[in-house]
């Protein structure tokens, strides 16, 4: 049951992650998506950290730790799951977008 369950939210996840890496040009932005996760991964604190314009994983998970806010998130204990992906634009930009939840 939990393996089912863990499954289902990194679905959720992915679906929510992939799609917020195009959203954020179309004007969908993470108070919209924060919205959604409540119904679609029983969230009761989201969190989200998102970067473009890097080439590697490597560059934002230094800006992120260079940052107070970012890093704060990261490494926020309340958060029980989290997501990463990247993606890439039409236009080529690389977006990388790190969600987190307390269910």
């Amino acid at each position: 049951m939990k393996i089912i369950q863990i499954r289902m939210i990194l679905l959720v996840f992915t679906a929510i992650i992939l799609t917020s890496c195009s959203k954020e040009e179309e004007g969908l932005y993470f108070n919209e998506r924060q919205e959604q996760l409540p119904s679609l991964a029983n969230a009761k604190i989201v969190g989200e950290n998102i970067a473009y314009r890097y080439n590697t994983i490597r560059g934002v998970l230094a800006s992120w730790l260079d940052s107070d806010s970012h890093r704060a998130l990261i490494e926020n204990a309340s958060f029980t799951h989290f997501g990463i992906s990247t993606a890439k634009n039409a236009s080529g930009k690389n977006y990388f977008t790190q969600i987190f939840i307390k269910r």
